[in-house]
């Protein structure tokens, strides 16, 4: 009988002390608790042991150098008595819209008087004092229904009394904010006291701009921009961000930044359907959007028509010449029937008969209104009995786009947020403008103040490293360029020789075979020089025009590798796509069937780039080349272990999750170094739940034992490491602590109960981050710390913006192609080898100079940066028709599919549905030969799966060893686990 599978942990973002009304338990005090424990440096209320502290000991090596960093420091704290409130509005269920609208309400401001601060959820806070008694008021929003703010102009007024509410308010706490000074100036640990005070003044620092702009989290966007537009309905605005932190130095300090969001545009309803159907005229959208019919003969909903889900929940206003009231709605889905053919009872008032009318013929007797297009569908809203047609439906502004931008888009986005140093630093400063801290009325009411000069604060530059390349070519030291060129330079291990490989041609490429025979010369010239070793054989590639299919890369990709394999009799080593675009659906498909199906390793490459073949760009290739062959680029330090004195293996994690409001797992993955100076990576990734964050016990076993035992057999000679780096990627502040009590010690147990009893190896877990919005700003011209605006790759800040207790440090360690630089945050959690922090970050920085297919530094640790890499490989894995969501694509008969949690979504190598195809070298080579073993080792490659198609989700019920994948070194190598008999 299979056993179950083991439970998954869950943590809470933190420990919360019981006394105030909003705790782990709700949904919004987990989601606001999380961002704000973040975005504000706040440690956990009971300090850990196990937890590294911030011990003063500043980096030394390096340079000094001065820069000015995005933070402003807050100058006066209030000293006033500040009373906090439990607001309870109505049953306290009721939607945000509502509870605003009670609160903005002219009954309720009016006796509550100037001051009052809500977070329009639960909680207030006011200089004024009602008492320990609840106090409550009944508010009539219809007897002020033309002047409330949000109420539709000339709203008849009800007489029932149904818009009465109740609003009750109960004094819950006094917060005295002397303790967040004393905890600033360390004369006070830190409790529930100096949270609440923090998050008072939080709430205080946004209250104005929420009232004046329109406000996404902790951005705030100016409604009368000029907007950029993105396509497909889609709008960018440039905001202003802030964030109230607390700092080393003992201070506060208020972290402002450009924020650049989407937004839908303003636009007929009619209209965004046509552009996000790709439709010209109204005609072609009502036949898109008809029902198909499936394989099995039953209707479903179009793929067209399941992509205008996306228009859930926005907020439109049905407006008309003839209808002299603008209603506002929210669009809850659209409806299969249209106007025609939706039927609903109708009450004549003149009459007062009742009578089955179309919606089409409504509008005609009631406002003598003429539907232009009434067999569009009808938008169905959160008014269970409206029901609207499209073309009457106008979108409002200022509506953040909540899902995944395009290709397309997110190159416009790029283009829009990308700008130099010197233009984002006016930026942000046009945005303190905007923001006008020194007229906030609520900060004179409650006496705060702040600085508007940004913060100076000391750093180091750290010493760039010297890269080891081939014996016999010469080192490179980049200096503080960033960059460096490899022409001439053979890479620091060979790969073996290319002898079995071939090339797929989309005829769109537009690439005869003069040209592909003259990319292959071009590109084998290159590679040799490098030092790559090409057979006779190798010198002839198979090369096959493809006569496109669509866009089916998994289908040509299936047909070259087969053809490939026949033209060898042998397995190929690698095949190479020449694709004509950069349509994301072809590469997906191409990187699916390889893995998934052959276990090769493949190359795509862009026709453009290939016909003009210039040097630099072979070269960016044939390190790809060299690395998925399994050849090594270069390496730091002359000794056998690099940087280390004992033998070390460095982990990197990821958790990454699908885009919002899809219904897929996240995805967690895990790189291991695979030599004893850190060049070479081995990668496993498997489904980690829907959006979980921590990585599973199971998950760490599976994907860290084979890891484990690759780095004794590669690295160390089967021996164990002594020293274990952990890199984990994507934890916020909130949850390191759950992910030591989670991850970390997992993996210890892990090794005591599986690998050696008797093995302590000591860990260095350090969590790395680039979702902040700290930036550097060297001085004009300063030569010591700034190269074309942004500062030298090697600048590290410890100072001034870090977390007061932790031991965290900013590291910018790449240089910026384009735009403003942003450095990696590391929290260093745990530090068991005695390690200094200048030895820890100086190890970082030059390991950013290994990434195999780079000749620049990376902007975070490769391990982490691999990890990253493999997760959005696996998501390839998927079993559905379309990761890119390209829904007209998708089978009609799989439309209706609910993706379920973790046990079917990544493809075993080796798929039940591979292409079944043999060499014929199986029974031409001598027994007991190379070749003959190739040969066995490729008969399995080809047809080995696991028994009855099963699944590893039923392999891990059988208790059974099966993962994913496992790649070498961004992503070139893979190898399937599979079934032990």
């Amino acid at each position: 009988m299979a056993s179950p599978k083991p439970p998954v942990k869950e943590y809470s973002p933190y420990t919360w002390v019981a006394g105030l009304p909003i705790g782990p338990q709700s949904l919004h005090g987990q989601t606001f608790f999380r961002e704000f424990r973040r975005d504000a440096n706040l440690p956990q209320l009971e300090n850990p042991n196990n937890m590294m502290l911030r011990k003063n000991d500043f980096v030394t090596k390096g340079k000094p150098v001065t820069l000015s960093v995005n933070s402003y420091v807050v100058t006066k704290i209030p000293d006033k008595v500040v009373y906090q409130y439990a607001i309870k509005v109505g049953s306290g269920s009721e939607k945000f819209a509502l509870v605003k609208k009670i609160w903005h309400s002219k009954f309720v401001q009016s006796r509550l008087g100037r001051g009052w601060l809500f977070d329009m959820h639960s909680l207030a806070w006011s200089l004024t004092d009602l008492g320990v008694h609840e106090k409550s008021m009944l508010v009539d929003l219809d007897a002020e229904a033309p002047t409330t703010p949000g109420a539709p102009s000339g709203q008849p007024r009800r007489t029932d009394g149904t818009n009465e509410h109740r609003i009750s308010f109960k004094r819950t706490k006094q917060l005295d904010l002397t303790s967040v000074k004393a905890y600033l100036a360390n004369r006070a640990t830190f409790d529930n006291s100096i949270l609440e005070g923090i998050n008072f003044l939080d709430h205080l620092l946004r209250q104005w701009p929420s009232e004046r702009f329109n406000q996404i989290r902790r951005s705030f966007f100016v409604r009368d921009q000029k907007p950029y537009d993105l396509g497909l309905g889609l709008e960018a605005f440039k905001g202003v961000y802030q964030s109230m932190r607390l700092v080393q130095g003992g201070n506060l300090a208020i972290n402002a930044d450009v924020s650049n969001g989407a937004f839908w545009a303003t636009f007929e309803v009619t209209a965004l359907c046509l552009l996000l159907c790709h439709c010209q005229t109204t005609g072609q959208l009502i036949q898109t959007l008809k029902p198909v019919r499936g394989k099995d003969g039953r209707l479903y909903e179009s793929a067209r028509f399941n992509e205008l889900r996306r228009i859930r929940r926005l907020r439109v206003r049905c407006h008309h010449d003839l209808i002299k009231v603008d209603r506002d709605y929210v669009i809850d889905y659209l409806l299969e029937t249209d106007a025609q053919t939706t039927i609903f009872p109708f009450r004549n008032r003149q009459t007062g008969v009742v009578e089955e009318i179309s919606i089409e013929e409504y509008f005609k007797r009631q406002y003598d209104i003429r539907l232009k297009h009434p067999m569009l569908p009808i938008v169905q809203t959160t008014k269970a009995k409206v029901k609207l047609p499209m073309e009457l439906l106008r979108i409002l502004p200022g509506q953040k786009y909540p899902f995944k931008l395009n290709e397309e888009q997110t190159a416009a986005m790029i283009k829009f947020a990308v700008t130099k140093p010197a233009t984002r630093k006016a930026n942000i400063e046009n945005g303190l403008r905007t923001l006008d801290w020194g007229k906030d009325p609520y900060f004179s009411h409650y006496g705060l103040e702040i600085s508007s000069t940004m913060v100076q604060t000391k750093a180091r530059l750290l010493q760039n490293p010297t890269i080891q390349y081939h014996a016999t070519s010469r080192t490179v030291n980049p200096g503080t360029k960033g960059s460096w060129n490899i022409q001439g330079i053979k890479f620091h291990l060979p790969a073996p020789p290319l002898a079995r490989w071939g090339i797929q041609v989309w005829k769109l490429s537009k690439m005869d075979n003069v040209k592909v025979q003259w990319f292959v010369g071009e590109f084998l010239k290159v590679y040799k020089s490098h030092g790559g070793v090409v057979t006779a054989e190798g010198e002839r590639p198979f090369i096959r025009n493809f006569e496109d299919q669509g866009t089916d890369g998994g289908l040509a990709a299936q047909n070259c590798i087969a053809l490939t394999g026949n033209k060898y009799h042998m397995a190929p080593q690698i095949v190479m796509f020449i694709v004509p675009d950069k349509f994301a659906w072809r590469y997906t498909s191409i990187k699916k069937t390889a893995d998934c199906r052959y276990a090769l390793p493949s190359q795509v490459v862009q026709a453009a780039h290939a016909i003009r073949a210039q040097p630099q760009y072979l070269s960016n290739v044939a390190m790809k080349f060299h690395t998925k062959l399994g050849g090594t680029t270069n390496r730091i330090g002359k000794s056998p272990m690099g940087h280390f004195k004992v033998p070390t293996a460095i982990i990197g994690a990821d958790v990454s999750h699908s885009a919002p409001g899809a219904n897929t797992p996240s995805i967690a993955s895990m790189t291991m170094s695979q030599d004893l100076y850190a060049a070479r990576y081995a990668a496993i990734a498997q489904t980690n739940g829907i959006r979980t964050e921590m990585i599973t016990d199971f998950n760490i076993r599976y994907m860290m034992l084979p890891l484990l035992k690759s780095f004794q057999k590669k690295a160390n000679g089967g021996k164990l490491p002594q020293h274990i780096w952990y890199f984990r990627d994507g934890v916020s502040e909130g949850q390191h602590q759950p992910l030591l009590d989670s991850e970390v010690t997992d993996m210890k147990q892990l090794l005591k109960r599986e690998v050696d009893p008797n093995w302590s190896p000591k860990f260095i877990v350090i969590v790395c981050s680039k979702r902040h919005h700290i930036r550097f700003f060297p001085k004009p011209g300063d030569r010591m710390g700034a190269g074309e605006e942004n500062p030298y790759p090697g600048v590290l800040v410890e100072r001034d913006v870090t977390d007061p207790h932790h031991n965290d440090a900013f590291l910018c360690s790449h240089k910026a192609i384009q735009g403003t630089a942003r450095p990696c945050h590391y929290h260093i959690l745990i530090n068991e080898t005695g390690l200094s922090n200048g030895d820890i970050y100086t190890t970082i920085y030059e390991q950013c100079y290994t990434f195999c297919r780079s000749t620049t530094p990376v902007s975070l640790h490769p391990a982490v940066y691999y990890a990253h890499l493999a997760s959005k490989r696996a998501a390839a894995h998927e079993q559905r028709s379309d990761p890119e969501q390209k829904l007209d694509k998708v089978d009609p008969a799989r439309s209706r599919e609910t993706i379920k949690s973790e046990t079917t979504m990544l493809m075993d190598l080796h798929h039940k549905d591979r292409p079944d195809f043999k060499f014929s070298m199986c029974h031409t080579a001598s027994p007991g030969s190379a070749a003959d073993r190739m040969v066995k080792e490729t008969e399995i490659a080809a047809t080995a799966g696991l028994e009855d198609g099963g699944s590893s989700d039923q392999a891990r019920k059988n208790g059974e060893p099966m993962v994913a994948f496992v790649i070498e070194t961004a992503l070139p190598r893979l190898m399937c686990v599979l079934r032990k008999k």
